[in-house]
């Protein structure tokens, strides 16, 4: 097939590349089927998968011609076009993530599509959940008796057939995926003994079921005569049909947005925390995703043009997984067309939209919370500007309701603790604040210009940066730009070497 870039390389460079990088090996896809890899889809003819894959996590995703027979373009041609409408009779998506990593490289991994069920061939049934400490250094792959020995002269007898990683398409991929780590996989959609965590666009979720049981109890059920006492065998059989289905379902982390509040809360604190999603989104990292323990939460990124300066060190909850599984959730949905995926999604954007007091430089948190809360904004961003400009409109509008009112509720949230963190003022958390800020105004002047969203900046945004006047000013209401940011006319911003200095989290951090 063409090579997806549009760079040509020579043949010696293609040969030396050839014994040193990585490789996705995919057989039996028919021509005219759809083959996309880090968010572009082609429609392909000769096709066998794609080499000189560089490091780090590839989504790659297929949907298999229904027709044996070839497609009008001849398949010796070599040539792949860009896909158009999902909706043009190919089968449901199919899709593989994995990591590729430095000191694996090089490795091959090989899959064979079954045209008759529509899927891979499932070679690697076993599935794990959780990737442990020794695995956290070594990959699945490298401990697997079943690792793909592939030699070269095979792999050069499939050049025709194989596309070359499209240069310049990492960049904008990294940022999309840079908090989904190997255990995020294996926790969310469970990974083979290659590590390849294998997913479809019917691959229901945790969730689904969380819904359908609550349906079931808000309609009940009568039971007539005595109730059978269960069996140790019940039991058993539950457990063992759990395990199966577990297997079967994205599991992604779970809390309750309708109930937000701790076991036994009343009163004034139910009241609290049912408005206030902090409590919630701090059970759900500590429970469900095991955040927790200490590192540095506090550098300047190299985008800013500083040098890179580690600031402080705190026990800190890390909030970075549920960050990676709010861009899992968003891949899924987006590019798999997997609908099991969105509630997660919206709902991750809600709980950190509507937490408030966790944003306060007064909450034990703040010092990871912040950071985490940056990073998202970031994420958002380049999630939004990843789509087309008409997604909404044409697909989803519903989404495009529920995420300006998510905007919404998170720029009051953020305007309500605003006031606090100016005493905070000179303090390294401050800084972090500032970049808050920015974030912000650089996302709700994208999403305005992009899908014409009408979301308000951060009231006192002036004094959080020297560059926040200009850029939020456009977007408040016409003689109110002054109340609306919280400052006088009179009021002046520092300038040179007063100006505030951007820090932000190294660890976290997607610009």
């Amino acid at each position: 097939m063409a090579s997806m870039t549009s760079q040509p390389m020579s043949q010696e460079a293609a040969l030396e590349r050839f014994s040193s990088s990585s490789f996705f090996i995919l057989t039996g896809l028919t021509p005219g089927s759809e083959f996309g890899i880090d968010g572009k889809i082609w429609q392909v003819n000769h096709f066998s998968g794609v080499k000189f894959l560089p490091p780090g996590l590839h989504f790659f995703v297929f949907s298999s011609n229904p027709s044996i027979s070839t497609s009008s373009n001849d398949p010796d041609s070599g040539d792949a076009t860009p896909s158009g409408d999902p909706t043009n009779g190919l089968g449901l998506r199919s899709g593989l993530l994995r990591f590729y990593l430095p000191d694996r490289t090089p490795e091959t991994i090989v899959k064979e599509w079954d045209h008759r069920a529509s899927a891979l061939k499932n070679f690697h049934p076993t599935k794990r959940r959780n990737i442990s400490s020794a695995d956290a250094t070594t990959s699945p792959t490298t401990t697997s008796p079943t690792t793909t020995i592939v030699s070269d002269e095979y792999l050069k007898s499939l050049d025709r057939g194989l596309a070359p990683f499209e240069d310049g398409l990492l960049e904008q991929w990294s940022v999309l995926v840079d908090c989904i780590t190997e255990d995020t996989l294996a926790r969310v959609i469970g990974v083979d003994e290659q590590g390849c965590a294998i997913v479809d666009a019917t691959m229901p979720s945790n969730m689904d079921e969380k819904e359908l049981r609550a349906a079931e109890e808000k309609v009940g059920k009568r039971q007539w005569g005595k109730q059978r006492q269960e069996t140790e065998e019940d039991v058993v059989e539950s457990d063992a049909s759990k395990l199966r289905d577990d297997d079967e379902r994205l599991m992604f982390v779970e809390f309750d947005l309708k109930k937000s509040w701790p076991e036994g809360a009343i009163g004034h604190e139910l009241s609290i925390w049912s408005r206030d999603k902090s409590w919630a989104m701090n059970e759900a990292v500590q429970k469900h995703l095991k955040g927790g323990g200490s590192r540095r939460i506090l550098d300047v990124h190299p985008n800013t043009h500083s040098d890179l300066t580690e600031i402080t060190a705190h026990p800190t909850i890390d909030f970075k997984s549920l960050l990676g599984e709010l861009q899992l959730s968003f891949l899924l949905f987006t590019q798999l067309h997997n609908f099991s995926s969105l509630p997660i999604y919206t709902s991750l954007i809600q709980l950190i939209s509507q937490s408030s007091s966790i944003y306060s430089p007064d909450h034990a948190s703040s010092s990871s919370s912040l950071p985490m809360l940056a990073s998202h904004l970031s994420i958002l961003r380049y999630q939004l500007l990843s789509l087309d400009d008409e997604f909404f409109s044409l697909h989803l509008p519903s989404l495009s309701t529920t995420l300006t009112k998510s905007l919404q509720d998170l720029q009051k949230n953020l305007s309500d603790v605003s006031q606090t963190w100016l005493r905070e003022i000179g303090t390294s958390a401050f800084v972090i604040w500032q970049e808050v800020v920015k974030r912000w105004d650089r996302l709700t002047a994208d999403v305005m210009e992009r899908f014409g969203w009408e979301v308000a900046a951060i009231r006192g945004g002036m004094l959080m940066g020297s560059n926040l006047i200009e850029d939020s000013v456009g977007r408040v209401p016409r003689g109110m730009e002054n109340a609306q940011l919280g400052w006088d006319d009179d009021d002046e911003l520092e300038e040179g070497e007063d100006a505030p200095v951007v820090v932000e989290l190294d660890e976290y951090d997607t610009l």
